[in-house]
């Protein structure tokens, strides 16, 4: 506060020396409620905010892995199926499947069914190998 007169001035000053004290006891009451204890943090937590996220990368990291090499299985098979116990086909068939092609889909073949040349679902090839078509396109 500002005060502007002589007068005033004194008598703040005067009621600020005859301002009683407050007792001790009410202090650290007041004190203890308002001022938190300090108390360590349990080192639980950081234990499993660590563990967690790292148990996640693991598991996602081994299921992938495991994907990848379900589908690179998948598909030797499949070679050596063809090898083994060739299909009635005109030529030699390479079919091209790249990891992307096999997780984005595209999952398409070409095959000759009665003389034209068509793209099917590779899950359809095995009906039309029954029925006489033929893996790649039509000569």
């Amino acid at each position: 506060m500002v005060f502007r007169d002589r007068q005033t001035r004194r008598l703040a000053g005067e009621l600020r020396r005859q301002r009683p004290e407050p007792p001790e006891q009410l202090l650290e009451s007041l004190r203890d409620r308002f001022e938190p204890t300090a108390r360590p943090l349990p080192r639980r937590r950081f234990a499993i905010a660590a563990v967690v996220p790292l148990f996640i990368v693991i598991l996602l990291g081994a299921f992938g892995g495991l994907g990848y090499a379900a589908s690179g299985t998948e598909q030797a098979v499949s070679a050596v199926r063809h090898v083994v116990a060739p299909v009635k086909q005109h030529k030699l068939v390479t079919l091209q499947r790249t990891a992307a092609r096999s997780q984005y889909g595209g999952h398409l073949e070409t095959i000759c069914h009665k003389g034209h040349t068509i793209t099917v679902d590779e899950h359809a090839v095995p009906a039309h190998l029954a029925h006489g078509d033929h893996l790649g396109p039509c000569r």
